[in-house]
């Protein structure tokens, strides 16, 4: 919680406090599969046993994407999910399958989604051979963030997080984030 605030309101940089609590102490390429990897799932385990899933899955269904906190949030998702760990992919199934039935977070990534094909829209009507903005660039980069955070979801194979980032049979509307992708690749 304490890094979520602190990048909040700057007054730090990305996952410096889990640094030097040794949580964090490099940046891991998705193919490493080696013992450093293996640390790392190990303190993703840890970090998910203090209940920190749900935390970030709170934090991200109570603020816009563009709010720093929101931000920070997800950039611990990020860490959480990173190679699918299998756990954090299941927390993050029961949080919406259980704790989330108006679907706040699956809306949150809608919204992160609609960011980005909107500014590659505005980018298209520009054209194409113009310099994009400054805000197309950064929704660009809120946009591959999450295409990542998706694909880590749905790694191994995870089929119940395929089917519910499709339709969530057990809520009272439907929410179909891969229809949202596929709207902003074609």
């Amino acid at each position: 919680m304490d890094q979520i605030v602190a990048e909040a309101t700057g007054q730090s940089t990305k996952r410096t406090q889990f640094e030097a609590a040794g949580w964090f102490d490099k940046e891991f390429e998705d193919d490493d599969e080696g013992p450093d990897m293996k640390e790392h799932t190990r303190k993703q385990s840890k970090l998910q046993e203090l209940g920190v899933v749900r935390l970030v899955l709170d934090t991200l269904c109570s603020y816009d994407f563009t709010e720093p906190i929101a931000e920070a949030a997800f950039n611990l998702l990020d860490e959480l999910v990173l190679n699918g760990n299998v756990d954090g992919q299941n927390d993050i199934q029961q949080y919406i399958e259980d704790k989330d039935p108006e679907d706040h977070f699956l809306k949150h990534i809608q919204t992160r989604i609609a960011a980005i094909a909107e500014s590659l829209r505005v980018h298209r009507a520009r054209g194409r051979k113009t310099k994009p903005l400054a805000d197309t660039i950064a929704d660009i980069e809120v946009g591959l963030k999450t295409f990542k955070v998706l694909k880590e979801l749905c790694e191994n194979h995870h089929l119940a997080m395929h089917d519910l980032l499709r339709c969530q049979p057990t809520h009272a509307g439907n929410v179909d984030v891969l229809k949202d992708v596929i709207g902003v690749i074609v």
